[in-house]
């Protein structure tokens, strides 16, 4: 399976630790989001959807990635992540097709098939993927504790 990490509209909330590098590279542990999921997943390809500015260096640093571009999605089944979520990595890998993980109103994982690739809009990443969700059962709600936050909301 491929996976894809996409920010939400909460990323620029970031600043300025995150100016410069998508959220889901924040170090929260050991490493961060993308490289913990990538390790136990093992996914046979990844992808980003990432702030516009950001995309030319992060295609740079990681030759490997598929940066904003939908179409690569076609391939194959794919997980899309929000980046900002902190997964308990079984979750993921327990999710099913016709499931979409939840916290709150926010969708924080989801399995999009290539015939769905065409509801994704990179520029509306939020509305798109949550219409993508809301066609699929709740795999259950997960806690707001879960997500990486601004320093100033802690």
């Amino acid at each position: 399976m491929q996976v894809a990490y996409f920010e939400d509209r909460a990323a620029g909330q970031f600043r300025p630790l995150a100016w410069l590098r998508p959220v889901f590279e924040l170090v929260c542990g050991q490493s961060g989001v993308r490289e913990r999921v990538n390790r136990y997943l093992a996914p046979t390809a990844w992808g980003a959807f990432v702030r516009p500015w950001l995309a030319e260096v992060y295609a740079d640093e990681h030759s490997d990635c598929q940066i904003n571009s939908p179409e690569w999605l076609a391939d194959g089944p794919t997980l899309l992540l929000n980046g900002r979520w902190l997964p308990v990595l079984d979750t993921l890998s327990a999710l099913r097709p016709d499931e979409a993980c939840w916290s709150g109103d926010m969708v924080v994982a989801l399995i999009v098939q290539p015939g769905e690739v065409s509801h994704i809009d990179p520029q509306r990443m939020d509305e798109s993927i949550a219409a993508l969700a809301h066609s699929r059962r709740a795999a259950g709600q997960f806690r707001p504790l879960a997500w990486l936050r601004p320093v100033f909301e802690l």
